[in-house]
């Protein structure tokens, strides 16, 4: 048996399409040649028509008119193939297929830098994550970090942790940054990207939600004037969803921002309070012992000693008062507020 050697049609679409697109102009400008020839069959019909109306004899009877030419069948690659090969002898079938496989482009190796696509996690599945108490800071996506994960993400610290049955192997959080240490510029920062992130990994249904709640936040006149709010608020809710999953309730959303705003309005008085109280406690001292009630305060020509001075002068030295302003013996005091000036100053009165 001699082998020819039987070219395989052409794997590029490029020569069929051209060859289509040939014959379709080509059918096209037959019909258009056809449709011209039936006008001038239809007028000379007409013509004849008349004849026979006349009464003349011998009239030509009408001619038909021209039918369109059809478009011919497009056949694909596949196609082409199928009809290529059921034209083959059995013997030159077999040789078809191994040069197929031999002509067939081998796969690819993924790149990894090249970013793929792919819905990792769904609505339903995120419902579960607070269940294998999976949780993503923000804190991975700040410029720094993900230059971090990037370049070292084989190296990092990790640990095991069994979900559904299955060891994953996470990343230790405790090497990287707190949440709440970040500020206005760097929680922007990692939003911006955990969003991107989001867009590419999650449902659209969850992009939104998220991307709402950024929104919302970032409109807030208190990212300005009171961010730490801000972020409290964002942090619990992240870590709240975390550990229970919950209905995104826009309502109670508001509530619970409004509420995170005052409950760190509250929390700087309070340090506020505590702090003046504590500054008032450790400068001012008591002038008088309070196991002695009854104990008038002294006159002239007595002793000016603001402390109690029943106690026999064998057990107690006497001394003169002292001032504490100037530092000089002699002069009584007591506490006096002038409030002509920022500070609140004890003003030395000379005795009388």
């Amino acid at each position: 048996m001699t082998n020819t050697n039987i070219p395989l049609p052409s794997t590029s679409t490029g020569p069929s399409t051209s060859t289509a697109t040939s014959a379709s102009a080509s059918s096209l400008t037959n019909n258009i040649n056809i449709d011209a020839k039936n006008v001038l069959r239809v007028s000379c019909n007409c013509l004849l028509q008349a004849r026979r109306y006349a009464g003349e004899a011998g009239v030509l009877t009408d001619k038909s008119l021209l039918s369109w030419l059809l478009d011919p069948p497009v056949m694909n690659t596949g196609q082409e193939w199928i009809s290529a090969y059921l034209s083959l002898t059995p013997g030159m079938r077999n040789w078809a297929v191994k040069a197929l496989d031999d002509i067939k482009p081998s796969q690819a190796q993924p790149h990894s830098s090249v970013p793929m696509s792919k819905v990792i996690f769904t609505a339903d599945q995120e419902a579960r994550l607070p269940l294998s108490s999976t949780h993503i800071p923000l804190t991975l996506f700040t410029n720094m970090n993900t230059k971090h994960l990037h370049r070292e993400g084989l190296t990092l610290k990790k640990v095991k942790s069994s979900i559904n049955g299955i060891t994953h192997h996470l990343l230790n959080l405790s090497q990287f940054e707190s949440e709440d240490s970040m500020d206005s510029f760097t929680w922007q920062e990692a939003w911006l990207h955990y969003l991107v992130w989001l867009a590419d990994a999650a449902q659209l249904v969850i992009h939104d939600c998220w991307k709402w709640h950024y929104t919302m936040l970032l409109k807030d006149e208190a990212v300005l004037n009171n961010f730490k709010a801000i972020l409290t608020f964002d942090i619990n809710t992240h870590s709240c969803y975390a550990a229970q999953a919950f209905q995104h309730d826009k309502q109670g959303w508001q509530h619970r921002l409004q509420a995170a705003k005052y409950d760190i309005v509250k929390d700087e008085f309070c340090k506020l309070s505590s702090r003046d109280e504590h500054h008032f406690s450790s400068s001012c001292y008591e002038p008088y012992d309070t196991s002695h009630k009854n104990v008038k305060c002294p006159r002239e020509g007595q002793d000016s000693s603001f402390r109690d001075n029943t106690q026999s002068s064998d057990s107690h030295f006497k001394s003169d008062p002292l001032c504490l302003i100037c530092i000089s013996n002699g002069e009584v005091y007591r506490y006096n507020y002038d409030l002509s000036h920022a500070k609140n100053l004890i003003a030395p009165l000379g005795m009388p």
